[in-house]
């Protein structure tokens, strides 16, 4: 980052080389969070407390777990078994259980696709970027035969 762009002294930037109060009101990476002071729009002092990456952690958590016990509370109730055909293959097993395999199969299914979607976008953004090279090129080169004569 070039001089000139940079504001304030030395002194009053931080060491990331922004300025001291430049996102003040985000956690350090690595080091102790601090609450952040703020008004209300009734005048009101607020604590705002940064967002960390520990604290999504903590949210993926409890979510993990309200889920885990809803599941839970699913198997529990439909423990009764049913008889499942499958081509040639038949077999008797639990209703939680075959409701829970074919859910994971639907959502194997989506992952499948979504992710043969991502490639191929991958594909057209790693295309256009090559063809736009090559524009570049040939737009560098005409400039060339211009500048020369």
């Amino acid at each position: 980052m070039s001089e000139h762009l940079q504001s304030g002294t030395a002194d009053e930037r931080n060491g990331d080389g922004l300025p001291a109060d430049a996102g003040s009101e985000q956690a350090p990476v690595g080091g102790s969070v601090a609450p952040v002071q703020g008004t209300a729009p009734g005048g009101h002092a607020t604590t705002k407390v940064p967002v960390t990456r520990a604290g999504r952690a903590w949210v993926g958590v409890v979510i993990g777990v309200i889920v885990l016990a809803l599941l839970l509370v699913f198997i529990f109730q439909n423990l009764h078994s049913t008889r499942v055909h499958f081509f040639t293959a038949s077999g008797s097993v639990s209703v939680a259980l075959a409701l829970l395999l074919s859910a994971i199969a639907g959502a194997l299914v989506v992952l499948l696709i979504g992710s043969v979607r991502i490639l191929q976008l991958r594909r057209g953004v790693r295309a256009g970027r090559g063809a736009a090279r090559i524009a570049e090129a040939a737009r560098a080169a005409e400039h060339r035969e211009r500048t020369r004569g």
